[in-house]
């Protein structure tokens, strides 16, 4: 069979919706599956028909094997493919999404918007915001890390009752008082802020 007569000998269930075909084709199978036309009739029963005749009136031993299939012109394909390319665009949206998942208004009918890609946005901007929440979140913590250890520097300054010790740390630059306010905290075991403070600088 030829490449002209393949769409010819098409298999029903890869024909899908076609017109009435123009002539029945009697096929014998070669060996690599492919069809060869044996006869050609205007009607399927006659198509049948001459497969009976040449097993029972000629012998023809393959006859058993041949097949009925449906002949189409390409005018008669070429419109059956516009139509399903029509009703395959009909039954999907622009995004490429079935028509079923249009939103309608509830009062009107009138299509709003792909619930689907509506969903999928929303995914995206929650996504986005956890990001910035997160990092809020951490700048907090990092703050309230700032917060409790200076309050700690306060307290322990607080505790200075002699000028000679007020003199001394007087002397030092800011960063290096900062150094040394932590190294005389850690060495007298100050205790950390109590109550929630307590928890939240414990988790820094």
């Amino acid at each position: 069979m030829n490449k002209d007569q393949d769409h010819l000998a098409a298999a029903p269930e890869q024909r899908g919706e076609l017109p009435e075909p123009a002539a029945w084709l009697v096929c014998s199978v070669n060996g690599d599956g492919s069809l060869m036309v044996e006869h050609s009739t205007a009607w399927e029963q006659a198509a049948h028909d001459h497969i009976n005749d040449a097993i029972n009136e000629y012998d023809i031993e393959d006859a058993a094997t041949w097949v009925v299939r449906p002949a189409h012109t390409a005018d008669q394909l070429r419109t059956a493919i516009a139509a399903e390319r029509e009703r395959n665009t009909a039954a999907h949206l622009a995004c490429g999404h079935p028509a079923e998942l249009m939103l309608r208004s509830a009062e009107t009918g009138a299509p709003l918007y792909c619930e689907l890609c509506d969903d999928k946005a929303g995914r995206r901007d929650a996504e986005k915001r956890e990001s910035e929440l997160q990092a809020e979140l951490s700048t907090l913590r990092q703050q309230l890390a700032e917060a409790v250890r200076d309050a700690k520097r306060y307290r322990w300054l607080r505790r200075i009752d002699s000028f000679a010790e007020w003199n001394r740390v007087g002397h030092y630059a800011a960063d290096a008082l900062d150094a040394a306010i932590d190294a005389a905290i850690a060495a007298q075991g100050e205790a950390k802020p109590p109550g929630v403070e307590r928890e939240l600088f414990e988790g820094e």
